[in-house]
C-alpha cells in the first residue's frame, strides 16, 4: 500500500470520527441532557429499570390491604388533608405509611362514582353532582372519586413513552362490558381495556391508553402510556 493510499483511508477514518463526534454532540447529547433534566432523578433511574410484575404488586397488596383502605378513605373524606391538583398532600404520618406500602403519591381520577340510589335525598345529590364539573375536582367532589396509588419506581420507557403502573381504587364496584371497564360519564381517552396480565404490554397499547387488571371487585392494577410528557 503506498503512502498516498495511505492517507486518503487516514482522512476517511478522520471523517467518519468526526461525523461521529458531531452526531453525538448534536444529537445524543442534548436528548439524554433534556431527558436528565425533565425527570427528576428518582424517576430517571425508574425509567432504566423494568416495571414490577403483577404478582409481586398484588402481593404488597395483599400484605398492606388495610393501610390502602385507610388512604383510599383519608382522600375521599379527610378535608383536613390537602389536595393540589387532585394529588393528595401528605401528613408526615401518612407520608410513613405510603413509603410503608411503596407508594410514591396519591391522586384522584377526576370522575364521579356514584352508589346505587336509595332514597329521593340521594337522588337529587347524584343529579347535582352529575351536573356540575367543578365537584370533580373540588373538596366535595372526592367524596365519589377514584383514587389512584402510584407504585414507586413503577415506571420505564417504551418507545420513548413512559409507561408506568399504579393501583386503582374505584368506591362502587364497576360495570365490565365487552373486555373494557365502563367510567362515568365519556372519558377523553376512553375506556380501559380489562386483561388477565399486566407483566407484558397488551396488544396495540399506545400512547394515552390504560389497561386494567382486577385485583377484587375494587382494586384493579393498572398500567399506562403516556405521551413524552410525565
Amino acid at each position: 500500500m503506498n503512502q498516498n493510499e495511505k492517507k486518503r483511508r487516514k482522512r476517511l477514518w478522520q471523517r467518519l470520527l468526526i461525523g461521529l463526534l458531531l452526531f453525538v454532540t448534536i444529537i445524543i447529547a442534548p436528548l439524554f441532557l433534556g431527558i436528565a433534566l425533565f425527570f427528576p432523578k428518582k424517576d430517571l433511574a425508574a425509567l432504566l429499570k423494568s416495571l414490577p410484575n403483577d404478582e409481586e404488586m398484588i402481593s404488597n397488596f395483599n400484605k398492606h390491604r388495610e393501610d390502602f383502605y385507610r388512604l383510599a378513605q383519608t382522600y375521599q373524606k379527610d378535608l383536613s388533608v390537602p389536595t393540589v391538583l387532585l394529588t393528595l398532600r401528605p401528613t408526615p404520618e401518612i407520608k410513613a405509611i405510603m413509603n410503608r406500602i411503596n407508594v410514591s403519591s396519591i391522586s384522584g381520577d377526576q370522575m364521579v362514582w356514584l352508589p346505587p340510589v336509595s332514597t329521593p335525598t340521594e337522588a337529587r345529590v347524584q343529579r347535582y353532582l352529575s351536573d356540575s364539573e367543578v365537584k370533580r375536582v373540588d373538596a366535595e367532589g372526592r367524596m365519589f372519586s377514584g383514587v389512584f396509588f402510584r407504585y414507586a419506581n413503577a415506571m420505564r420507557l417504551a418507545s420513548w413513552a413512559p409507561v408506568y403502573k399504579e393501583y386503582y381504587y374505584i368506591p362502587v364496584v364497576p360495570e365490565e362490558r365487552g373486555g373494557i371497564l365502563i367510567l362515568p360519564g365519556t372519558p377523553a381517552t376512553g375506556y380501559p381495556r380489562i386483561v388477565q396480565t399486566l407483566d407484558t404490554y397488551p396488544p396495540k397499547f399506545g400512547p394515552f391508553e390504560c389497561a386494567c387488571r382486577p385485583i377484587e371487585p375494587h382494586w384493579f392494577i393498572r398500567m399506562c402510556e403516556e405521551e413524552f410528557q410525565y
